[in-house]
């Protein structure tokens, strides 16, 4: 098994892509340390990877609560191996709508919880001289502008900036960091928007229904997005998969 014997952090684990990756590095042979806010969630998780699985409230846009909660990791298993962030809020929106508060839950997630989380584990990692593994859950809209998501697309460019960033930190300490960039994937956030005119003039998923439904069979499934965290994160020592840019093969960029 390729993660055999290590340990890995999937935050935003309870649904959609983090929720997938959770199972494929159980099934990896990782003991996987699954957090989110929605215990209730992670526990059903846990229960379906099994004795190598534990989960942890966490809210990434909590510093402090973050900080704690890693070093207990830390002290509870001597080491974290691999960092999978795929936390994150999607939503579209027109700017004209000024829908504040939404625009402020997503970069908060998007952006402040990333710094919050991988700054924690990563200044332990490299004060332990832990090799290893960051993985974050980027998107496409990370690399091209798409209309009607200015902000999600602006959050997403700010973790393209940081990840590339970081990666000329860490090469003296053999962590990897790798950005997962996929395209419309099927997940609970495709339906999390607030704004019904941008929805309308641009949501794949706001039309008819046999149209909705082609366009949701089209996507790409958590799995398939699992897939590509695993080939990153399985790599041989001295092999970094910097990006990965995985998409339906309707819709490349």
């Amino acid at each position: 098994m390729a993660l055999s014997g290590k340990v890995c952090l999937v935050v935003g684990a309870s649904s959609g892509v983090g929720h997938a990756v959770a199972i494929r590095c159980g099934k990896e042979g990782a003991t996987v340390v699954a957090c989110s806010r929605r215990m209730h969630l992670l526990n059903f998780l846990v229960e379906e990877i099994g004795s190598n699985a534990t989960a942890v409230h966490m809210d990434v846009t909590d510093h402090k609560e973050v900080l704690d909660k890693v070093n207990d990791i830390f002290e509870k298993f001597g080491r974290i191996d691999i960092l999978v962030y795929a936390a994150g809020i999607f939503t579209y929106s027109l700017i004209k709508n000024k829908f504040f508060e939404d625009w402020r839950k997503m970069i908060d997630t998007n952006c402040q919880g990333l710094v919050n989380v991988v700054a924690s584990v990563f200044s332990e990692m490299q004060s332990r001289k832990i090799g290893g593994n960051i993985a974050v859950i980027s998107s496409d809209a990370g690399r091209v502008p798409y209309p009607g998501l200015s902000v999600f697309c602006g959050t997403k460019f700010f973790v393209e900036g940081f990840l590339r960033s970081l990666r000329l930190e860490s090469k003296l300490n053999d962590i990897v960091i790798t950005s997962i960039q996929p395209g419309d994937v099927q997940t609970p956030s495709q339906q999390w928007t607030t704004d019904t005119e941008a929805a309308q003039l641009f949501s794949p998923l706001h039309c008819p229904p046999e149209q909705c439904q082609r366009a949701w069979d089209a996507m790409l499934k958590p799995e398939q997005v699992a897939d590509a965290v695993i080939f990153a994160l399985s790599q041989p020592k001295g092999t970094a998969v910097n990006e990965v840019l995985i998409q339906p093969i309707t819709g490349p960029v």
